[in-house]
């Protein structure tokens, strides 16, 4: 079938304009960075954008947003896919999901060691703050297992995770985020169970999400996924990011600095 007969969707925008938009938020994380001996995106999402732009025929273009601004800026047309969000169900009201999953996420509770923070019970106390990132899935977490404690919001992910160790915030709940923290934070820790277990606050999937009503832009994003999935792109990119990334630390960390 003709291209112009096909109900108008998101990929015909995509096609006339050249390149494709894609949400992203550097970051110090194997997730969304930059080489820094290039300057060029190196993450799993920049790869994975750089490989759906090539398969599209087009160019890939990164805009740098906050992560609470992802969604806002995906609905606003400001950008046109975002590549790895949780899916949870009040986000998915706003947004549509691939079933296709870039990342398994499993989230820890961070505090100091020598907080005396011992379980989950101690959080859940009216005098103690849980940091958390502006936009992050964690909140829903927070509010329903410690109702009692105060939560206190950061621009971004790091941003809370840092409020642990400077002792402003007494926990922080994320997930990708935290074995880059504790690399660099060693007074620093997870929270454990009886079994001596980092304990595990959730267990979730991230997904490609897109502005909701464009059936022909969702199928076609389901259908990438499958077809990189089954031919190992997916899993490559993945251990490809991670492995420069930890060979990269240092100066990847100077350059988020700069």
């Amino acid at each position: 079938m003709p291209r112009s007969s096909l109900p108008h969707s998101r990929l015909d925008e995509i096609h006339e304009r050249g390149l494709i938009r894609i949400a992203i938020r550097w970051a110090p994380s194997a997730e969304q960075y930059k080489d820094p001996d290039t300057g060029e995106p190196a993450g799993i999402v920049g790869l994975l954008g750089i490989q759906m732009a090539k398969d599209l025929g087009v160019r890939a273009e990164f805009v740098d947003l906050t992560w609470a601004d992802h969604i806002p800026a995906l609905l606003e047309d400001r950008v046109d896919i975002c590549m790895k969000h949780t899916n949870t169900p009040e986000r998915a009201q706003k947004v549509e999901f691939s079933t296709g999953r870039v990342l398994r996420y499993e989230g820890k509770i961070v505090v100091r060691s020598d907080r005396g923070i011992l379980d989950e019970n101690d959080l859940n106390q009216t005098h103690r703050i849980i940091a958390c990132g502006e936009g992050d899935s964690q909140e829903a977490q927070i509010r329903d297992s410690y109702p009692l404690a105060q939560v206190h919001f950061y621009p971004k992910t790091e941003n809370a995770l840092a409020a642990v160790d400077s002792g402003e915030a007494d926990a922080c709940l994320a997930d990708q985020s935290v074995p880059d923290f504790l690399l660099l934070h060693p007074e620093c820790t997870t929270l454990t169970d009886e079994n001596n277990e980092p304990v595990r606050t959730s267990i979730d999937y991230s997904h490609p999400m897109i502005k909701p009503g464009d059936q022909r832009f969702l199928n076609w994003v389901d259908n990438w996924m499958d077809f990189h999935a089954v031919q190992g792109t997916i899993e490559q990119i993945k251990q490809e990011a991670h492995t420069a990334f930890r060979a990269k630390f240092e100066r990847i960390l100077d350059m988020s600095e700069d």
